[in-house]
């Protein structure tokens, strides 16, 4: 992922549109989703850290969606903001050049994977925040990145705060626990039979919805997805590593195939 400024902020470099910014948090997989389909497209666009619960109200008034609930990453800069990886995709295909990533006669398959991805995340997510409670080096990880090094540790209070908003926001989205996440994981394992290939023959966006599901229990390498090294050990469930290794195997081989390094 590009380096983010002092700021938040960081520029890549692709051809047309120069005016787009994408709102997201550098390290999770619905922002890496919308990043990969971007850059497949070389659609260029400037990222913005967003931070939860302190970034919550200038989300909403860009959204213009004061209830209900509202996510990054969303794609802002063209007519109408863009929400969701899905959707971001959609406009990169539309906007961008390059491999269509959602073929026409492939839409369907392409839309029930990114629907198991979605499903697969919920999990991984509300499994993690557990994990995340439970760490105080990942509590002091997760502190938004213009709190200076010598105060972290002091702050862990305010992230505990954060990561309980995180869990009431999203709190009813996952629709069952690791028994479910683990069925997901086994659909994915047997469309692959232990191969190294893409799901639907050239790549296309269901290989990225789901070699992004894996991150809550397997994050990818730190130079596709930087993620400190404390937070990266509340992100790592060992036993779901172990068990779905060639699907682990899968992802590296298309990060290293279809993913340029940040």
């Amino acid at each position: 992922m590009p380096p983010s400024d002092p700021a938040g902020q960081c520029d890549n470099a692709a051809v047309g549109q120069d005016t787009l910014t994408l709102l997201g948090i550098p390290y999770s997989p619905w922002s890496e989703k919308a990043r990969w389909a971007l850059d497949h497209h070389g659609v260029g666009y400037r990222f913005r850290e967003y931070t939860p619960m302190l970034g919550e109200l200038e989300l909403r008034l860009r959204l213009r969606k004061l209830s209900g609930r509202a996510s990054v990453p969303v794609l802002l800069g063209g007519p109408t903001p863009v929400q969701d990886s899905f959707a971001i995709a959609r406009e990169a295909e539309r906007i961008g050049h390059g491999a269509p990533l959602l073929p026409a006669d492939r839409f369907d398959d392409i839309t029930q994977w990114n629907d198991r991805s979605e499903q697969a995340l919920a999990l991984g997510r509300a499994l993690t925040l557990g994990r995340l409670r439970a760490s105080p080096a990942a509590k002091e990880a997760s502190l938004p990145s213009f709190i200076p090094g010598a105060l972290r540790s002091m702050a862990r209070p305010a992230a505990s705060i954060g990561i309980a908003f995180v869990a009431r926001k999203y709190r009813g989205v996952e629709t069952g626990g690791r028994a479910e996440l683990i069925a997901v994981l086994e659909t994915l394992q047997r469309a692959l039979g232990g191969s190294e290939r893409c799901l639907l023959g050239p790549l296309t966006y269901a290989d990225i919805a789901m070699a992004t599901s894996l991150q809550f229990f397997a994050p990818p390498a730190e130079e596709h997805v930087a993620i400190a090294r404390g937070l990266r050990d509340a992100w790592t469930d060992a036993e779901l590593a172990a068990r779905f290794e060639d699907v682990v195997r899968w992802r590296d081989w298309l990060y290293r195939t279809h993913r340029r390094p940040a």
